[in-house]
């Protein structure tokens, strides 16, 4: 809505200057409408299966359905206000000679080419952003992650039980595709209790939070849980396309993460540090009754919310680390 606010009256002023105020009323009215049409197809329409389609695929359904809905309201609204003005009919104002002047030979082929292009641009944007993570691209051309910083932030590993029971049934190609699959009916989960999907390795996924988004609300605990819940609903689905239901054990860590650019060729975000090789070690102390781990230093940080329930494993000596860490098995009462 903001960009709409910004751009087209942009474009207005360099078409038409400042010599009429209808111009930018118009603009100001299609902004806002194709806004919430734009919105409706990206919260609506371009979810859930949609989404796995190749990034091709989605991005040309993207800009067509965009495109139609440009054309269509600019119309709508070009043809609404001039009934308005000239108190006049929808055929009347059709078939006019200023209208059909202005289709043909004014700026409507070229504030159409305008929006096409940022329409084209817009999407490949959001495409790229989502597929390279969270802020990732906006901190490549800011150069954000060029120099490595050190803050404190919550870790989790998820790691996909039995996994090397799975693989054998299915077979390393189909295990790929349920393990993608799974990943992205997960993703809006992680997302929505405002985790960053930090990297996928093998088959675990390593999740971090900055301190307030992680601890708001207890955010890194919920999403542990809801993720849970999403694979209870799905789980008919799994089990009917691949033979087997999903479950994942989860550690969580707070303390100090190192975050930085690697590469030059293929680039990425990689995270370090003492409390990501902490959480991972804590990840090999999960067990079928104790599916999801929580470090004392993470659990200060959260108020635990009234739904969940806590229970010390106990003083437990990591590896690599001088003093022992006492770790909670966290589930639901």
């Amino acid at each position: 809505m903001l960009a709409a606010l910004i751009l087209a009256p942009t474009y207005t002023m360099l078409a038409d200057g400042f010599s009429s105020w209808y111009p930018y009323v118009n603009t100001f009215i299609c902004a806002q409408l194709i806004v919430f049409i734009l919105v409706f197809f990206e919260f609506i329409v371009f979810t859930g299966r949609v989404r796995k389609k190749k990034f091709l695929v989605i991005l040309i359904l993207k800009i067509a359905a965009y495109s139609i809905t440009i054309v269509f309201t600019v119309l709508s609204v070009l043809v609404f206000t001039r009934m308005l003005k000239f108190d006049v009919s929808i055929p009347s104002v059709i078939t006019s000679d200023e209208f059909q002047h202005f289709l043909k030979y004014g700026d409507f082929k070229v504030s159409m080419a305008y929006a096409f292009g940022l329409i084209i641009l817009t999407n490949f944007v959001l495409q790229m952003n989502r597929k390279m993570g969270q802020g990732v691209l906006l901190g490549f051309i800011t150069g954000k992650f060029r120099i490595p910083t050190e803050e404190h932030g919550f870790v989790m590993f998820l790691k996909l039980t039995a996994s090397d029971k799975i693989i054998r049934s299915l077979g390393n190609v189909q295990f790929l595709e349920f393990f993608n699959e799974v990943i992205f009916d997960m993703t809006n989960n992680f997302i929505f209790r405002k985790g960053i999907i930090s990297s996928y390795i093998d088959d675990e996924i390593l999740i971090t939070w900055k301190v307030k988004n992680g601890a708001q609300d207890a955010n890194a605990l919920r999403m542990y849980f809801e993720m849970n819940e999403k694979i209870d609903l799905l789980k008919v689905n799994y089990f009917e396309k691949y033979g087997v239901v999903p479950s994942f054990a989860g550690a969580l860590h707070f303390g100090k993460i190192v975050s930085g650019e690697i590469g030059e060729v293929k680039s990425e975000v990689r995270h370090h540090g003492d409390s990501v090789n902490t959480a991972h070690r804590i990840l090999s102390y999960t067990t079928d009754e104790n599916s999801f781990i929580v470090s004392d230093p993470a659990l200060q940080q959260i108020e635990l919310p009234s739904l969940y329930k806590s229970r010390v494993i106990g003083p437990v000596q990591i590896r690599g680390k001088e003093n022992s860490l006492v770790l909670n098995s966290i589930s639901e009462i």
